[in-house]
C-alpha cells in the first residue's frame, strides 16, 4: 500500500499536488498536525493548496516507512521524515512522524507530528 501512497505523498508535502494525489484520500479523511486539523479531502486539499502560500518552498527531503497490518483490509504506514521549508527566505528543517491509517486502500487518518 506504502509504494502506491508516497508518490502522491511527496507531491502533496512538495506543493506539486494535483487533484489526483488527493485520491488516496477516503471521502471521510481527517488531517491533523500542530496546526491545524481539516476533516473530509476538500478541507485536506484546502491545508495542502495554501502552503504555497505559507512557504517558500516545502518538501519532503528524506524518509523510511514502516507498514504494519491492522486487521483485514486495514493498515498502519509510519514515515518518519524530514521536511525542508523555506520561510521568509530562510531554510528550516523538521523532523516528523507521519502517520497514515488506511483501510482498503484508502487514507482515513492523516497525522504529522
Amino acid at each position: 500500500v506504502s509504494e502506491r501512497i508516497m508518490p502522491h505523498l511527496l507531491n502533496i508535502y512538495g506543493s506539486c499536488a494535483t487533484a489526483r494525489d488527493f485520491e488516496m484520500y477516503a471521502p471521510n479523511a481527517t488531517f491533523e498536525d500542530p496546526l491545524m486539523r481539516a476533516h473530509g479531502v476538500k478541507q485536506i486539499k484546502s491545508a495542502f493548496y495554501t502552503m504555497p502560500k505559507v512557504f517558500g518552498e516545502s518538501k519532503i527531503v528524506e524518509y523510511t516507512i514502516k507498514e504494519n497490518a491492522t486487521g483485514p483490509g486495514k493498515s498502519q504506514i509510519l514515515i518518519d521524515n524530514k521536511q525542508h521549508y523555506k520561510v521568509f527566505g530562510k531554510d528550516v528543517d523538521l523532523e516528523s512522524l507521519i502517520t497514515l491509517d488506511v483501510e482498503d486502500g484508502k487514507v482515513v487518518r492523516h497525522q504529522d507530528w
